[in-house]
């Protein structure tokens, strides 16, 4: 039987003791999430209201993610096993405390200044966008307009922050070499960077994740070609469908398994079903990166899942195009959505538990968890503490996206309109 069609079986204790440590397989650490204290839909909030609570989501899983991205579990457990995810974790570089800068306290990353960029490319395109559009408007918009960068405390280009590789390589492909945007993509590695800001893709598409799907999957041809952009067209579809008037936590996951394609269609199978909510937040993170990590493209003994590196060349594949690897993050992401039952600090302090990419999967399920339930979801005191440090406010910007997505579907009606004229008489 293929490793990529094997359910793992459940860790057992003594391998949960040794990825978290032994006081995460007792006392508290063996309590299960608390249920929302609210209904599974929200018929009577309003869209920008929920538009806002996504981007609160975003924002704030980004932020509290940041100080320990790329940390292993059991070293965030070690070090924020206590902390009260209602206040952002610190700056854990020694040479930032203090001086307002780099990660910690909820600034955000490259990801929020990208999804702010593609809402801007939104706003001057005012139509639906393809990958020459992300050569022609979103480029333009984090490689040239200043805009004020919390972690540098400056303002300028969001590239000069700088960006990761993947969006620096997007940038001269597009705007150096002037490569055509449906092949520019080719070459770059495989990342999780695209998935990270097609937000707005969902917004512009609310309740049709499967357009969600097709114009993430095109947009983003211009950065990425596997499953990268699998999981930035994924992530889109599972906001369109959180924006659904009746969406609810099945109702997203339902969509996102339905549009998945390839290895990440094969690691959300074999994943969500492991994953319960009687089960306590460390017994979930480990199930659920030990069900994905077959399709992570690391080639490794059960004994080495804790220090799976997808970054180690000599055994990964993780970065080259495939059809059966898939992305960790949405997998994650949707896995902790269904076992928080969409509880955003249950979310919150399972997704920075998870280490790895820890704040892009926060920002992915905190974001669906607000795109669910709005406001009213997410504790008043995170939402000032990120406007504040981030010299953001996200009311404005969900009523910025709200209005350019509203005038894209006047459009559409008047296409369709057309559309039932010409295939009628």
């Amino acid at each position: 039987m293929s490793v990529h069609n094997k359910l793992r079986s459940p860790l057992s204790l003594s391998r949960r003791a040794a990825m978290f440590g032994a006081g995460s397989v007792a006392g508290v650490g063996m309590v299960a999430r608390t249920a929302p204290t609210f209904a599974a839909s929200t018929p009577d909030t309003s869209t920008q209201d929920r538009i806002a609570a996504a981007l609160y989501g975003l924002a704030i899983g980004d932020g509290m993610g940041a100080p320990v991205e790329g940390w292993k579990s059991r070293d965030i457990v070690a070090r924020f096993g206590d902390h009260d995810f209602r206040q952002f974790l610190p700056p854990t570089d020694p040479q930032l405390v203090g001086t307002g800068r780099g990660k910690g306290e909820g600034r955000i990353t490259d990801d929020g200044l990208l999804l702010e960029a593609l809402i801007r490319a939104y706003e001057e395109k005012r139509d639906h966008l393809s990958a020459h559009d992300f050569a022609d408007y979103f480029v333009p918009e984090y490689a040239e307009r200043p805009v004020w960068i919390p972690e540098r405390q400056d303002t300028m280009p969001s590239i000069e922050r700088p960006l990761w590789f993947p969006e620096r390589y997007s940038h001269r492909q597009l705007a150096i070499y002037r490569m055509e945007p449906r092949r520019a993509g080719y070459a770059n590695r495989e990342t999780q960077s695209y998935g990270g800001y097609t937000m707005p893709i969902g917004v512009v598409n609310a309740a049709d994740p499967d357009r969600a799907y097709r114009e993430a999957a095109d947009f983003g041809l211009a950065t990425q070609t596997s499953y990268g952009l699998e999981a930035g067209a994924v992530a889109a579809a599972s906001f369109a469908a959180a924006l659904a008037p009746d969406a609810n936590v099945a109702s997203v996951l339902d969509a996102s398994l339905d549009l998945a394609r390839d290895g990440t269609r094969d690691a959300l199978h074999a994943v969500l079903p492991t994953v319960s909510a009687s089960m306590s937040v460390y017994e979930m993170v480990a199930t659920v990166r030990e069900q994905y990590l077959p399709f992570s493209g690391v080639r490794l003994e059960d004994d080495e899942i804790e220090e799976a590196d997808m970054q180690d060349a000599e055994r990964s594949a993780y970065g080259e195009p495939s059809r059966i690897i898939s992305i960790e993050n949405p997998v994650a992401a949707l896995a902790i959505l269904k076992w928080s039952g969409g509880d955003f600090l249950s979310a919150l302090r399972a997704s920075v538990f998870y280490g790895e990419d820890c704040e892009s999967i926060a920002a992915h399920v905190c974001g669906l968890i607000g795109a669910l339930h709005g406001k009213r979801a997410i504790p008043d005191g995170l939402m000032t503490a990120s406007d504040t440090v981030n010299r953001r406010d996200r009311r404005e910007d969900a009523a910025r996206l709200l209005a350019v997505a509203r005038h894209i579907r006047s459009l559409d009606e008047h296409r369709m309109t057309a559309r039932a004229r010409a295939l009628t008489g």
